[in-house]
């Protein structure tokens, strides 16, 4: 697996880690292809100034590794020559700690796109699950032909959707941490300081421009490109929807957590009952709405 181009072009500024810290984090983590170890601002936490009162922030510095993780060698190669279009795409905001620790352990037993595949959107049952449940809900297979499988996704004969993430890199946990993968959180920290601004402010805009946007500018428009709600709104921020070529381009709930209105929706229908009995909130709604317009774009597909 190549994992240069992530580390060349997308790694945070210099302003954010020491050498040491790097060298640190580079010994407690060997076997991961580390980018950098970023300063992390905690909001709230810290100590006192000279004037007694204000609050010096706490400064730590964090494991930061590229992530490879979605279906990448089906569309393009590593020199970003294009091999394929894909007819849906499937965007997070980042790779978990958790998927990225089953990526390195399917790589002790099996080939590194395989591993890629199958780790998209990993490390949380509920996650890859949820998705599947919205796939039928969404009448993938009715959209990508009869040969697909939706509890198949993210399996490595999967083709037709490419997984892929805003920010391709990953956090892994604190420089100096005894335990691996604890103790941190997303790359996006809920506990950051300017948490709004975070994707821009820390670096991770260049790894948004360079890396995530080139791989979705494809030599057509994507049919279908369907973007997690948090990425979808710091894209939005960051006013880089627009650089999407899709047919049909809008966000859906994030299926870690949908959201009871969601996992109502999915149950219904999978229970064959009148979905136009309740009246949906936004997220439920949401979801409705993605299905016509998916509908629509199939039915005129064939006229």
């Amino acid at each position: 697996m190549d994992m240069t181009i992530c580390m060349q072009e997308c790694s945070v500024p210099t302003m954010l880690f020491s050498k040491p810290d790097l060298d640190i984090a580079k010994k407690q983590y060997p076997d991961y292809s580390i980018i950098t170890a970023e300063k992390i601002k905690h909001k709230g936490q810290g100590r006192k100034g000279k004037d007694g009162k204000s609050i010096v922030p706490i400064i730590e510095s964090r494991v930061i590794v590229y992530s490879p993780v979605g279906n990448q060698d089906n569309f393009w190669t590593i020199s970003y020559e294009q091999i394929c279009m894909p007819k849906i795409a499937i965007v997070g905001l980042s790779t978990s700690k958790e998927a990225m620790k089953e990526f390195y352990e399917r790589l002790k037993t099996m080939d590194a796109a395989s591993a890629c595949r199958m780790s998209a959107f990993g490390g949380s049952g509920n996650l890859q699950k949820n998705l599947i449940r919205m796939a039928n809900f969404l009448n993938f297979k009715e959209y990508l032909g009869e040969d697909f499988e939706p509890e198949k996704m993210f399996h490595k004969t999967q083709k037709k959707i490419f997984y892929t993430q805003i920010v391709k890199c990953c956090s892994l946990g604190k420089v100096e941490d005894k335990e691996d993968f604890t103790n941190t959180s997303a790359i996006y920290p809920s506990n950051v300081i300017n948490k709004s601004d975070y994707l821009n402010e820390s670096g991770h805009r260049k790894c948004i421009e360079k890396i995530f946007l080139r791989e979705m500018r494809f030599s057509e428009q994507i049919p279908i490109i369907l973007i997690f709600k948090p990425a979808w709104e710091n894209l939005k921020k960051m006013e880089l929807l627009s650089e999407l070529n899709g047919g049909i381009k809008d966000w859906i709930p994030h299926p870690s957590n949908p959201g009871n209105d969601v996992l109502e929706l999915l149950k219904a229908y999978e229970n064959n009952e009148d979905l136009n009995k309740v009246t949906w909130k936004k997220s439920a709604q949401q979801l409705i709405d993605l299905r016509e317009k998916i509908n629509i774009m199939y039915i005129k597909s064939y006229n």
